[in-house]
């Protein structure tokens, strides 16, 4: 409840700072993209703690994860361009192909680097994680979607 209050607090925020009624559209798109990719890596980071094979490889596990990310990110983005083309237009489609990327892609990063940081902490990793990593991708899902958007208009 708190994470998706600091949320809409950040939407109430941005928006007084001029989005487009579009961007509503896609924000579940955009939210849940960052959200699913981000708790699919924690769990096999989890995964990885549980069964003692990370071996203090953290580097490698966060290397590996960012290339899942990166190719995971440009099949959603695109997958998301055309969704968005049909339904809003060329820039939209921009933008909202361009946040996806950039969510999904730091969505796993999160997922991968978060257990690994609670269990140095000694904290669950799996109790933790996927309520921190859906609060963090969703905040930050927000951001980036406006920052973007901001960014990609001004270029316009």
């Amino acid at each position: 409840l708190g994470a998706a209050s600091l949320t809409a607090q950040v939407l109430s925020w941005l928006d007084s700072s001029g989005g487009s009624s579009w961007m509503v559209l896609f924000l579940p798109m955009v939210l849940a993209s960052g959200g699913n990719a981000g708790s699919q890596s924690a769990t096999l980071v989890i995964r990885a703690l549980a069964l003692d094979e990370t071996d203090g490889r953290v580097l490698w596990i966060a290397g590996r994860e960012a290339r899942v990310g990166a190719v995971l990110g440009a099949v959603l983005a695109s997958l998301s361009w055309i969704v968005a083309r049909g339904m809003a237009g060329t820039e939209p489609s921009y933008i909202v192909s361009l946040t996806v990327f950039c969510v999904v892609a730091m969505g796993t990063i999160f997922g991968a680097m978060l257990p690994l940081a609670l269990n140095r902490l000694k904290f669950d990793p799996a109790l933790m994680s996927n309520p921190l990593i859906a609060a963090l991708s969703d905040i930050l899902g927000v951001v980036i979607y406006y920052n973007i958007s901001a960014a990609i208009v001004k270029l316009i």
